[in-house]
């Protein structure tokens, strides 16, 4: 019973490793039933799968066995999780180095320890990796972005690297642990041990950062597709405000000529018809009287109240597009807040101040539940994975021109500041 559970329970504890990386993986079909069959098959091939030989022939074939059990539980990935082979390369070798970690951490307990019995070696074993899993769970795994059933990978240099670290972590704690044996130096079987922990640690810290990096790649092209969008919806936006204006004013021209000729009343209510459409604002900024004016359209549908104290010449340095982008995201946001809210609640307002040299101009609105931030931002509560764009895009473009944006809540008042250095 023991020489099974010795044999056997490094592929266990490294499938499990590997599971908890890849749990948010796009799943083939029969998932668990192709887990099942696959793990049972690399349980048996691990049992029966002995080493031997002498010296550094012996270091060699224990240490080739466990990277060949290693690329099995790739392979078994692969054949039950339906995502790119860089993604399953990745999860395969963090899981790897989490339960390396765990297992030289119990080495480690074992040395402290002194002599244990099976059971006591058992018992350590699943604590260790009851700790380090929980423990690089909320520190690592967590902490990943997934994106299209995978995570994302930006740099094959860098996997590359962190799967040359585990295989020299492997080899040395293979060597190292027999020298430390046959020298019967506890103390250098723990530092052979520590080392390798360094090591698997140092894998996982590659492999976080490569992820990271990809995440930030994807979100830069999201946000630079948005204001390219925002670009050409404000030339549609001005296209069609412009026309909109000009037939309107001819409308009221017409309405004016045939007064007298036609019920009052019924002119009358034409007329306000027309003046809906023809209100614009006039900051002294063209693109933010566009997208003032489009969304002062969208409010007055929904009910909500728009007012504007605003000099947007201090704006002239932005480009249009931009102008847009940031206002519209915020307005949007802001409109999508208050909404629902009661009628004496549904009011969005923007204002200025000049405190010396600065110029911050504030929106505010009413908003209801809880408004949880991240690194500054609120956080979305749809599904993070394709929504909190926009805030990023207010930011991105806010910093491009030096300007700083601030987001806070009080009183059930929502308030986006930018500050604007003259």
């Amino acid at each position: 019973m023991w020489i099974a559970y010795d044999r056997s329970n490094f592929i266990f504890t490294l499938l499990l490793a590997e599971l908890l990386v890849c749990s948010k993986f796009k799943k083939r079909s029969f998932f668990w039933l192709r887990l099942a069959c696959g793990g049972a098959l690399l349980l048996v091939l691990s049992f029966f799968w002995t080493t031997g030989g002498e010296g550094m022939l012996g270091i060699a074939s224990g240490a080739f066995k466990f990277l060949g059990l290693f690329l099995l539980s790739f392979a078994l990935l692969l054949f039950c999780c339906k995502c790119d082979v860089w993604s399953i390369l990745f999860a395969a070798a963090a899981g790897y180095c989490i339960q390396h970690i765990a297992y030289q951490a119990h080495s480690v307990v074992g040395i402290l320890a002194g002599d244990l019995p099976q059971w006591g070696q058992a018992a350590a074993l699943a604590a260790c990796c009851a700790a380090a899993y929980a423990a690089l769970y909320f520190l690592f795994v967590r902490k990943l972005k997934y994106r299209d059933g995978g995570v994302y990978i930006n740099n094959m240099v860098m996997l590359w690297m962190a799967a040359i670290i585990i295989v020299i972590a492997v080899f040395v704690s293979f060597y190292g642990a027999v020298y430390s044996i046959d020298a019967g130096s506890g103390v250098l079987l723990a530092v052979v041990c520590l080392f390798s922990i360094f090591s698997c640690l140092l894998a996982i810290m590659c492999l976080k950062a490569l992820n990271a990096a990809k995440e930030g790649e994807y979100e830069r092209e999201v946000l630079q597709q948005m204001l390219y969008q925002a670009k050409l919806q404000y030339d549609i936006s001005k296209d069609n405000i412009d026309i909109i204006n000009i037939k309107c004013h001819d409308l009221k021209h017409k309405i004016l000529s045939l007064k007298g000729n036609v019920d009052t009343d019924e002119l009358d209510k034409i007329s306000t018809a027309v003046d809906i459409y023809d209100r614009s604002f006039d900051t002294g900024n063209k693109a933010l009287d566009v997208v003032l004016t489009e969304k002062s359209l969208l409010c007055r549908g929904k009910g909500i109240r728009l007012t504007c104290m605003l000099d947007g010449s201090v704006l002239q340095s932005w480009r249009p597009g931009d102008i847009y982008s940031f206002f519209g995201n915020a307005l949007d946001n802001a409109v999508n807040s208050v909404s629902e809210l009661p009628e004496e609640k549904r009011s969005v307002s923007i204002t200025q101040a000049r405190r010396g040299g600065l110029v911050s101009i504030r929106m505010e609105n009413y908003y209801t539940g809880e408004i949880r931030f991240e690194d500054g931002l609120p956080v979305t509560s749809g599904d993070r994975r394709y929504h909190g764009f926009g805030m990023k895009s207010i930011r991105m473009v806010a910093e491009s021109y030096g300007c700083d944006v601030r987001a806070e809540t009080a009183d059930d008042v929502f308030r986006l500041t930018l500050l604007v250095a003259q």
